[in-house]
């Protein structure tokens, strides 16, 4: 009895201290926030126009269509900007690119290997941010997740004793 107890004060201190409410949030995701379906609609004609200006489209096999950023050689996703953390959504990234409202938003980036550049691919779905996190040694860092990688945000929970190993999971949506 005490470990049920004591699992649904953790939980509920957990999801309070991320301001979490099912009632109104539209997704709650382990990676610093939520993650919401666009409330408008948003498809390829508008990123292909608003970001044209600043790069060039090409195709690439298995994405279609992909946007390179003008940036030097050196430039990476998720480096030129600032964390800020919101209620609504956690840890949000601000990009101080002129370009950043979109790329760091919706979709994911790849690194090219056979034009040595960094590449983005549209998606529809408006994220903080889709990076992974990572810490050790006093520090946090961050990568853009690949398109590759599907997140669907839950909570996993492990008894520690083994007489109760039972697994329990919160669904990221209602």
């Amino acid at each position: 009895m005490k470990s049920k107890i004591g699992w649904a004060l953790a939980a509920g201190a957990l999801l309070m201290n991320v301001g979490w409410n099912p009632a109104d949030s539209p997704r709650w995701s382990l990676l610093g926030g939520a993650a919401a379906r666009a409330q408008v609609s948003v498809d390829f004609g508008f990123f292909h126009d608003e970001l044209a200006p600043y790069g060039d489209w090409r195709q690439r096999e298995p994405y279609g269509w992909v946007w390179f950023p003008d940036v030097g050689r050196n430039w990476r996703p998720y480096t030129f900007g600032y964390w800020v953390f919101t209620a609504d959504y956690g840890w949000t990234w601000i990009s101080t690119d002129p370009w950043g409202s979109i790329p760091f938003h919706y979709g994911r980036w790849f690194y090219d290997e056979g034009r040595r550049a960094w590449a983005w691919v549209p998606g529809t779905e408006w994220g903080p941010a889709w990076v992974g996190w990572r810490s050790g040694g006093g520090y946090i860092g961050w990568a853009p997740l690949p398109p590759s990688v599907e997140f669907d945000a839950c909570l996993l929970y492990t008894s520690p004793s083994p007489r109760d190993r039972t697994r329990s999971r919160m669904p990221s949506s209602a």
